[in-house]
């Protein structure tokens, strides 16, 4: 009983949460949640759709009908199709059961045991009004590649009412087959039956509302008997606009029935019109789609991107400034709501970077980046003089500052905290707009900690609140107090997290983004492509920002260090030397190994390094956030923008010209361009 449980508290968990990924269910827990399929409410020509019971609500299990045509190439096309549906106006996918059953059975007069394949599909059910009497099952998907706009099939199956004629007398299927669906869907909702269709249905409405005489209008030539007469989505979608347009001149008349609530027809309008066109749009025939539509996912396209943010504290001014001009130039290409998160398929960043990444890609109230690239810079002037307060300068503030590291961490970080909790609110690491990598470090069990969306939607101990995980990644050694937190799971389950900055595992965060996502990959997930055996490196493209260092003033010697005890080695003229060497050497591990994996693979030019390592000074310091200090971080910032490419070299650590890339800002320009292309490329095929 204890699988089946879990297997319960599974299908619990889904359903309750918005931002769950579909699951594998045991056929044991489908037969529990079924009461052993007691309650039909629905059939057709897949299959029989029976009710289940959950405390948190109620769901729909389709069982699908096996014969010699249904193959299971067919029904894994159906489940991927259905977990790349996701809409609030769409009925949850919640996941799928592909077993096998032994039963013991008579053939030709001997008990035998016979394997019976079970293939069953299970989504939200939602009784809404009357509505469930018409919606019924239609069927299973089809996919029509983008260079076909018809194909024939000998499969002839789906529900009889709804099925296209075309599909019925000559078994061929096009986008207009949907079209003629739609059409009879709508008119049932219309007439409020769900028995035959009169030719004259209109007729007996008698309605004076616009909305209506639209809504009536798109039903009847949707269901066209012509294919060629009926209309297409786009047409649909300026039908509908039109007819808002002039509403919204129109005050409403109280004594119409639409807006009488004890009328049908105030609730059909009401279903109809709460449908956003949005998602017409998302999907309209000329492909054309706002650049607020989430990226979609890599294997609808060539590339998978990366931009990856080291961490480095007040410094996190340099790659703001860097980002701000890559979306900038996105903007160009794409229009002003374009937003560094629309474009890459992950975001990964460390300490600063990782709240950098949490301003990117946390979601505000519409879903959308809570901060445009612009304004990460604004952000850092406004609230680092608090994360970092400052002492006046002089040999009494030194003398403070080396006491308060011996007593304890030198920020409370309490200010820091309130702000991220207040940007986040409740937000989880998989409600993210893109998909987010960041690290951190146990303290108890001495490891690193990844948080990823991935992993998240998965694994729900992994799914941290966005504040705690921030609050974590830039708990920094001697700066910063770790960060404890615990997370729950819906089945009792619980894990504790004793972390601190990230940076003390992967201060750039490239290479660990590049193993996250070569996981997914060999996970075979469903958002890449499922037909290589392997990872080819040629398919990335990555923009790895940093947050300079201080490599070129050679700031420490071997005669000074050989004199050091322990205090001198934490607290050294204002620096903090044994965390900077750690920091610095994660970071130029991850450049040499990332320089040396795309030059053995030939592809130099799918990898950007922006990296400044002639700091001096106060520009060093992760926490000198006085306004000379930031503003001094932003113009060194601007100025690596029209300083030539780099990459690192091997044997010194040290960044050198690469001849005929030109400056940083034409390479950004460049890879701008192939990012907005490869978007458009995929947001074609997911309509195609």
């Amino acid at each position: 009983m204890g699988d089946q449980e879990s297997g319960v508290e599974d299908l619990e968990r889904i359903l309750s949460d918005v931002n769950a990924e579909p699951i594998t269910i045991p056929y044991a827990v489908i037969k529990s949640v079924t009461k052993n399929f007691a309650q039909v409410i629905g059939d057709g020509g897949f299959g029989v759709v029976y009710l289940g019971g959950l405390r948190s609500g109620m769901v729909a299990v389709k069982k699908l009908s096996i014969s010699e045509s249904f193959t299971d190439k067919q029904f894994l096309d159906e489940v991927a199709c259905l977990k790349r549906v996701k809409h609030k106006n769409i009925v949850k996918y919640i996941g799928y059961c592909a077993d096998t059953q032994g039963y013991l059975m008579e053939v030709d007069g001997k008990q035998r045991i016979v394997e019976v394949q079970q293939r069953l599909l299970c989504f939200e059910y939602v009784p809404n009004g009357s509505l469930h009497h018409y919606l019924q099952d239609f069927g299973l998907s089809r996919c029509i590649d983008e260079n076909q706009s018809t194909i024939f099939t000998t499969n002839l199956r789906g529900t009889p009412g709804y099925i296209a004629p075309e599909f019925i007398d000559k078994q061929k299927i096009s986008f207009k087959s949907d079209i003629f669906s739609l059409g009879i869907i709508m008119t049932r909702l219309l007439i409020g039956s769900n028995e035959s269709i009169a030719e004259n249905w209109h007729e007996s409405l008698h309605v004076e509302c616009q909305q209506m005489k639209i809504c009536i209008e798109i039903a009847q030539i949707c269901a066209e008997y012509d294919p060629s007469k009926r209309p297409t989505i786009a047409d649909i979608i300026l039908k509908l606009n039109k007819t808002e347009t002039m509403v919204q001149k129109v005050p409403p008349d109280v004594n119409e029935p639409r807006n009488d609530p004890r009328s049908s027809l105030y609730q059909v309008v009401k279903r109809f019109w709460a449908l956003p066109t949005q998602t017409l749009h998302e999907y309209s025939s000329n492909g054309a789609t706002s650049t607020t539509v989430p990226q979609p996912p890599p294997s609808k396209g060539k590339l998978i991107t990366i931009l990856s943010i080291d961490g480095g504290g007040i410094r996190g001014l340099i790659p703001a400034t860097i980002i701000a001009c890559l979306e900038a130039k996105l903007q160009e290409l794409d229009g002003p709501d374009a937003r560094i998160a629309d474009y890459f398929d992950v975001i990964a960043g460390t300490s600063t970077g990782a709240l950098l990444t949490m301003m990117l890609a946390a979601p505000n109230e519409n879903k959308r980046p809570l901060f445009a690239a612009k304004d990460l810079t604004t952000f850092y002037l406004e609230n680092c003089p608090k994360i970092f307060p400052q002492r006046k300068a002089g040999w009494l503030s030194t003398a403070m500052d080396l006491m308060s590291t011996m007593r304890g961490p030198k920020y409370d970080g309490v200010f820091l905290h309130d702000k991220i909790k207040n940007l986040t609110h409740d937000v989880r690491i998989a409600d993210t707009v893109t998909n987010v990598i960041v690290p951190a470090f146990d303290v108890k069990y001495l490891q690193p900690v990844i948080f990823s969306t991935y992993e998240a939607k998965n694994e729900p101990l992994k799914n941290a609140l966005l504040s705690d995980i921030c609050i974590s990644a830039s708990a920094a050694p001697t700066y910063f107090p770790a960060h404890f937190f615990k997370t729950e799971a819906p089945n009792g389950k619980s894990r504790e997290f004793h972390l601190v900055d990230g940076g003390m595992a992967a201060n750039n965060p490239t290479m660990l983004a590049m193993s996250m996502l070569t996981k997914e990959v060999l996970r075979r997930n469903s958002d890449f492509h499922l037909n290589r055996d392997s990872v080819d490196y040629r398919d990335y493209l990555i923009i790895s920002i940093g947050t300079g260092s201080a490599k070129q003033s050679e700031k420490y010697t071997a005669h000074q260090c050989a004199k050091w005890g322990p205090v001198q080695w934490l607290y050294n003229g204002g620096f903090t030397p044994i965390i900077d060497m750690l920091s610095h050497a994660s970071s130029g591990m991850v450049d040499i190994h990332a320089a040396v994996l795309f030059e053995a693979f030939h592809s130099e030019m799918s990898y950007l390094r922006i990296q400044d390592d002639s700091l001096k000074g106060n520009t060093s310091s992760v926490d000198i956030a006085t306004k000379e200090n930031m503003e001094t971080l932003i113009g060194i910032g601007k100025v690596l923008l029209k300083k030539p490419v780099t990459r690192v070299n091997i044997e010194t650590g040290i960044y050198e010209t690469v001849d005929g890339e030109g400056t940083n800002e034409e390479a950004l320009a460049r890879f701008a361009k192939i990012l907005s292309e490869e978007r458009t490329l995929r947001k074609n095929n997911l309509n195609a």
